[in-house]
């Protein structure tokens, strides 16, 4: 009835597979391995866009927003508050040639060493000098250095905390 032809399949019909088919074997291994390495060059080709994409992404979200001015200011180190061990005690700080150091009114520390708080109002002549040693009693200190100018009218403050051994490592 009808003439018999020889089974199909879909890779049959490419110009490729019929090439192959005619070819030789090691003209058929040469194109296995030419569409092998093509795949692999696409694979390489998508991986390295992902992989660009993903670092171009990355270096997008890690860029810091720009600070406004206004807040750069209030974050700034008005006094220069700084902590170092002197012998079992912490070496509190600042700076004795700043402005408001120098016509302060009155200075006001207030120290809180663990679940203790205290409020020390510094004798002038002494906060002048720019330092003033303290002996923790745990291992978490903080000190605040509130300076009220010499018309009363602003206060100037800094912060600072230290974690640390009580008594310094042998």
């Amino acid at each position: 009835m009808f003439p018999a032809q020889p089974p199909t399949n879909q890779y049959s019909t490419s110009a490729g597979c019929q090439a192959a088919a005619a070819a030789t074997p090691v003209e058929s291994s040469l194109l296995l391995r030419r569409r092998r390495n093509r795949r692999e060059i696409r694979s390489l080709l998508v991986f390295g866009a992902g992989v660009a994409a993903f670092f171009s992404l990355l270096s997008f979200t890690l860029t810091p927003a720009p600070v406004p001015a206004a807040t750069l200011a209030l974050n700034s180190a008005p006094l220069h508050l700084q902590v170092a061990r002197h012998s079992d005690q912490w070496l509190l700080t600042w700076d004795p040639s700043i402005a408001s150091v120098k016509t302060a009114s009155r200075a006001v520390l207030s120290i809180t060493d663990g679940a203790r708080s205290e409020d020390v109002e510094l004798y002038l002549p002494q906060f002048r000098t720019g330092g003033v040693l303290y002996a923790p009693l745990s291992n978490d200190v903080s000190f605040r250095l509130q300076v009220i100018d010499s018309k009363g009218a602003g206060a100037l403050s800094e912060s600072i905390r230290v974690l640390g051994a009580r008594h310094p490592a042998s």
